[in-house]
């Protein structure tokens, strides 16, 4: 939007003439944009780099949390009352408000202004919606292990190297009086974490990329063997007692006190939940998911801007810049320890001191792959049954069994509806 800074004439004269002026003032515009995101994420970093070098703009950050930023998103778009520019992910979440219209398609300015070049390829291409992409991808994010080291030490436990070898350490650390997985299942998505990697891991990278693609039955052995154990390790106790109505912000709680040693998350927490709790990072590290499976796979998404395809058009331009800045290789660098990462552009490596991120930017080159998140993969009325089934067979109240038909039942009736 532009926010113009009009005075009637007759105030304007009057004010002028107050001044000692004998003409009216011109009439002064600023161009200030509306920016949804989470308030995780130290965002007034990249909007002071922005506005020092763009005075003529304005960024207006609207704070939210992960699940409240999804909700007011679905409510703007069908108000029709979205924000200049927003955070989103990329898959299903996105593909809303690029199938509707609400995203500006990006593609040709991405290319126009290299920007095509200067991110890493599988960052465009899982932010990419029928081949296009409507957003500017700024981070690309591994899923998976962290660990306290300290923890691990304590029953001579190092980072395991096969499926078998978590299940001991699992045991050991529960045997310790230790819980081995520290978990915010409130609003499914973090145990979804833990069960799209048993999927990878029972089901193996090409049939798991069918289940996500709902081109291959749920209703499967491999399904019902990842549902299975799922319920095995809360039986155990290998997570937190009530961990389903822990608030996903709290899930790193109990590795701080040390009474959980390992989370399944993102490695930007180091940053931003670490290191800024003013906790000695040098005791945690990291794995990726022991799958059992080569290629080595973990899941991941993109952190994109999206910009409205409806804002003026002076708008839709700050806010490119902005966004452009984000994604600018000097600032992404510079900012990179604060704001987090692994960044999407190429050549920005995080220092060593911030040892989770720099060991996944380096697998990230080759090393270790990545698949779409579940929740990003499938379509959110199937991944509403996809998190109903599995926080059922947490809860004890339906089987693994049952919990696998359930969700290709719902696969089905979504496809029967396209």
């Amino acid at each position: 939007m532009i926010e113009l800074n009009r005075r009637g004439f007759g105030k304007s004269l009057a004010a002028s003439m107050l001044l000692g002026g004998g003409a009216a003032r011109a009439q002064s515009a600023r161009t200030v944009v509306n920016f949804w995101a989470l308030a995780s994420y130290p965002w007034d970093v990249m909007i002071d780099r922005f506005q020092k070098v763009n005075p003529d703009a304005e960024i207006r950050w609207t704070k939210y949390g992960t699940d409240a930023i999804k909700q007011a998103l679905r409510v703007g778009a069908s108000a029709g009352s979205m924000p200049d520019c927003w955070f989103n992910w990329g898959g299903s979440l996105a593909s809303a408000y690029e199938s509707g219209g609400q995203a500006l398609d990006m593609t040709d300015r991405l290319a126009k202004d290299g920007l095509d070049k200067r991110l890493i390829p599988s960052a465009m291409r899982l932010g990419a919606f029928e081949g296009k992409l409507y957003g500017i991808p700024y981070r690309l994010t591994p899923v998976s292990f962290v660990y306290r080291k300290s923890l691990f030490a304590k029953v001579g436990a190092t980072p395991p190297k096969s499926f078998a070898e978590l299940e001991d350490i699992a045991a050991m650390l529960k045997g310790a009086g230790i819980t081995p997985f520290g978990c915010g299942g409130k609003y499914s998505w973090l145990t979804m974490r833990f069960t799209d990697f048993l999927i990878e891991h029972f089901a193996g990278p090409e049939l798991n990329d069918k289940l996500m693609g709902m081109k291959a039955s749920w209703n499967c052995p491999e399904m019902v063997a990842t549902f299975a154990k799922l319920q095995d390790w809360v039986k155990k106790g290998y997570f937190p007692a009530g961990f389903l109505s822990v608030d996903p912000m709290q899930d790193m709680t109990p590795m701080f006190d040390g009474t959980a040693a390992m989370v399944v998350e993102v490695p930007s927490v180091e940053s931003t939940r670490i290191i800024a709790a003013k906790i000695d990072p040098a005791d945690y590290g990291t794995f990726a998911d022991p799958t059992d499976h080569t290629p080595l796979r973990v899941s991941g998404f993109i952190n994109q801007i999206q910009i409205s395809a409806h804002a003026h058009k002076d708008t839709q331009e700050a806010a490119i810049r902005f966004a452009e800045t984000v994604v600018d290789p000097k600032v992404a660098q510079e900012t990179l320890e604060v704001f987090g990462g692994p960044s999407s552009v190429l050549g920005v490596m995080p220092p060593k001191h911030l040892a989770i991120q720099a060991q996944w930017a380096e697998w990230l080159q080759g090393q270790v792959g990545l698949y779409m998140i579940g929740d990003q993969a499938l379509p959110q009325p199937v991944v509403t049954a996809y998190w109903a089934a599995q926080d059922s067979v947490v809860l004890g109240t339906v089987t693994p069994k049952d919990a696998a038909a359930q969700v290709q039942s719902a696969i089905e009736a979504w496809q029967a509806n396209q």
